[in-house]
């Protein structure tokens, strides 16, 4: 099978049925590698020692092979990856492959952020802070990761306030050579284009060095928000409002311990990781001691005050910062808590006739009510923590989901698919990569969505995806079944944004996607113009909105495409090929069933 993506992230689950003298499954997958320990995302400074690993299981020997994007780092039957010493250019994505003579899979993919670090010790104006430039080493507008790596690394994002201060920062890394997001953001219901503009890091905003004509919340057919505010700097030195598009970000380390984001009362649940966090900087080490009603919160040490030790009621946090030298104490706030989820609804597959059954479970104070869904239409008699269709037939099939509410608030758990078979047929292949891709991908790298962890084959840009069958069992006919997400500036009926589906040499779908503008799905390319979004099964529940949205634009959509066509070989292939794309626009797979 193969299949061309654009901007598409994950794959998210890929059905295969094939109908008629089924008789066994694809392959057996039994002794095929699965990655049981994936690399974690770092940041590393340049000249240091970049260190990334993985553990998998499956019939040994296994080869790992290393990747930086789609660029072959390695392969041997080391489990790590060591670079050293650290350069700008090592800034990416990095991934896996585990191979064995039963198949492959791979790792999810993680972004390694290179760091150069200077101190301003010396000249007019010298401050004594620390600067860092970060390099992505790809266009990215995960504006929320880079403002939690700020917190994380005990800084904020840099504050100018003279042009000696710039031109000290901008020695370290010239701009040509790296974009880069600064400290100054304007936060949503502000004056537009000028007013409301502040620094991250609280400090007053008297200096600033705009391009012409700048600020002028623009829009255009790469930026259709007409919404900008965050601040780049382009190669010349000068700044500009933007609202994605960043290879890098500056922070600063002050010499006295600041606490700039201070905690605030909350509401917090569903899928959530953490509860609260704060956010300090110095360029003195900094310690965080958290403190829950009063009760030393133990084994957390970090800014951040993961959900999990707030459990199961909530109650008054705070958190107390030192870096050494002085000591900072955060406000005292309340976090209240939603219903949490500990089990979600799973994909379900049922004959005709048989019985399917889905179920949750949270937790948090309750009590609970519960309200099940189907496709996003309530299910009459659907409100306790388990659903059952009691006589599953094709007209119940469909994406599954249900709202979880207490006291404090409602949740919605991600969905899951009920998939009912024909009785002459059967499935052969579904997957979900939660335990990572299955073998046959062309591509096995994975990753994860911000809101709900849910990992997905991708993410993938420019590039032609293909997943390959054998030793299929007697059949006529073939039916591919996945779920398409798709995030970031996807302009649907435009110059070089067709995406297209083909099953084996059969172009099976060939349409656009927008998340903004007309596309033709669910129609042919070209040949129809549809509202954005048209046909989806989710909107913007993936976690992906940029920060200080002013507005409403789609960041992420999933669709359930599914495709039914005559087919006998018993080795088939599917395969997507991508448009265009960087990763303000992405795609992927996720759930899958042949």
């Amino acid at each position: 099978m193969k299949s061309t993506q654009r901007s598409c992230s994950p794959w998210s689950h890929v059905l295969l049925a094939l109908a008629l003298h089924l008789a066994g499954s694809e392959h057996a997958t039994g002794s095929s590698p699965v990655v049981i320990q994936h690399p974690l995302a770092t940041k590393v400074r340049v000249g240091g020692t970049l260190n990334l690993s993985a553990a998998a299981t499956g019939t040994e020997p296994l080869t790992y092979t290393w990747y930086r994007g789609r660029t072959v780092l390695g392969s041997g039957p080391a489990d790590s990856l060591t670079l050293s010493p650290v350069l700008a250019a090592h800034a990416g994505w990095y991934w896996v492959k585990v191979s064995n003579a039963d198949g492959a899979t791979g790792s999810d993919a993680v972004l390694v952020r290179v760091g150069t670090y200077a101190e301003w010790t010396g000249g007019a104006g010298a401050n004594g802070h620390g600067y860092e430039m970060v390099q992505i080493g790809d266009l990215e507008n995960d504006w929320a990761q880079m403002f939690r790596d700020a917190f994380a690394s005990g800084s904020y994002l840099v504050s100018y306030h003279s042009l000696a201060e710039e031109n000290f920062v901008n020695a370290i890394v010239p701009p040509a050579q790296a974009t880069r997001l600064i400290g100054l953001i304007q936060p949503p219901g502000s004056f537009e284009p000028a007013g409301g503009w502040r620094w991250m890091s609280g400090e007053p905003f008297t200096y600033s060095r705009w391009n012409l004509n700048e600020p002028n919340n623009g829009g255009n057919g790469l930026n259709p928000r007409g919404q900008e505010n965050l601040v780049g700097i382009l190669d010349t030195g000068l700044w500009i409002d933007i609202h994605g598009g960043s290879r890098g970000y500056v922070l600063e380390y002050p010499t006295q311990l600041s606490l700039y984001n201070d905690l605030t009362n909350t509401i917090v649940g569903g899928y959530e990781a953490v509860a609260a966090r704060a956010g300090a900087a110095s360029k003195s080490a900094i310690t965080y001691t958290w403190y829950l009603n009063g009760t030393l919160v133990p084994d957390v040490t970090g800014n951040a005050l993961p959900l999990s030790k707030v459990l199961p009621a909530g109650g008054l946090a705070r958190v107390e910062i030192g870096d050494g030298n002085s000591l900072v104490v955060s406000s005292t706030v309340e976090i209240l808590l939603t219903p949490v989820f500990v089990e979600s609804p799973r994909t379900t597959v049922v004959y005709q006739g048989d019985a399917a059954t889905f179920a949750v479970e949270v937790a948090g104070p309750g009590p609970f009510t519960y309200q099940w869904y189907r496709n996003g239409n309530p299910v009459p008699g659907g409100e306790g923590a388990t659903l059952t269709v009691p006589t599953a037939a094709t007209g119940n099939q469909g994406s599954y989901s249900v709202d979880v509410s207490n006291a404090n608030g409602l949740v919605r758990s991600i969905p899951a698919e009920l998939v009912v078979m024909k009785p002459n047929s059967r499935l052969v292949r579904l997957e979900e990569f939660e335990a990572g891709p299955l073998p046959g991908w062309s591509t096995p790298v994975t990753a994860r969505t911000p809101s709900g962890d849910r990992r997905f084959l991708g993410e993938f840009g420019q590039e032609t995806v293909s997943l390959n069958l054998s030793n299929l069992p007697v059949h006529d006919q073939i039916t591919v079944s996945f779920d398409l997400i798709l995030r970031g500036f996807w302009r649907g009926n435009a110059a070089a944004e067709a995406w297209s589906m083909r099953v084996d040499s059969f172009t099976a779908l060939q349409t656009t996607f927008s998340t903004y503008a007309t596309q033709s799905y669910p129609g042919n390319y070209f040949q129809a113009s549809y509202p954005a979004a048209t046909g989806s099964l989710e909107r913007n529940t993936l976690g992906y909105e940029l920060v200080l949205s002013q507005v409403s634009m789609l960041e992420d959509v999933r669709y359930r495409v599914t495709v039914t066509r005559p087919h006998a070989t018993p080795k088939p292939c599917f395969s997507s090929p991508a448009p265009y794309q960087t990763r303000t626009k992405r795609g992927g797979v996720s759930t899958t069933s042949w």
